[in-house]
């Protein structure tokens, strides 16, 4: 009687074991650095772990003084991914040019992108990169102006996104 104790035991306790690490939620580790440059080359696994980071936290979320990193909006052959995003007055989004050929992203309406009301930039509004972006380089905006913004590829202007800001 015994010996079948201590063998169902050895055979249970393995089975428990597992199904514990098996059931626990698993998480991704985030780079402890997540600053850089508005020209720092674009990379798939730092730009996608900062953007999953971003989507539980924004700047009215944030804690007084904390830094929130930007959202991620990729420019690539077929467009602006995602092509709308909500976002709280005083957010930044990065725009990266994950495509092979150079992106502008700027303010509606193609050309004058006079659109957004902040006055600046190369043309009429600040919502304007002022120039095509390299395969791999970014661009970050900082949204001070509540409402909803259009936007466009200068360089390609069928393709187009929007951003309401709260």
């Amino acid at each position: 009687m015994r010996t079948r104790l201590l063998f169902g035991l050895a055979l249970a306790a393995p089975l428990l074991v597992g199904t514990y690490f098996f059931a626990l939620p698993r998480t991704r580790s985030e780079p402890s650095d997540t600053s850089e440059t508005a020209s720092a080359p674009y990379t798939e696994d730092t730009n996608a772990s900062r953007a999953e980071v971003v989507g539980s936290i924004s700047a009215a979320d944030a804690p007084r003084g904390a830094e929130v990193a930007p959202l991620v909006v990729r420019i690539g052959e077929r467009g602006f991914e995602p092509t709308s995003l909500v976002i709280s007055v005083g957010e930044s989004v990065l725009f990266v040019n994950a495509g092979s050929k150079n992106a502008w992203p700027a303010s509606n309406p193609h050309p004058a992108h006079s659109a957004y009301p902040e006055r600046g930039g190369c043309r009429s509004s600040s919502f304007d990169a002022c120039r095509g972006l390299a395969p791999g380089e970014s661009w970050s905006f900082t949204f001070s102006e509540k409402g909803s913004w259009s936007f466009h590829n200068h360089l390609a202007p069928a393709q187009s996104g929007s951003i309401v800001v709260r």
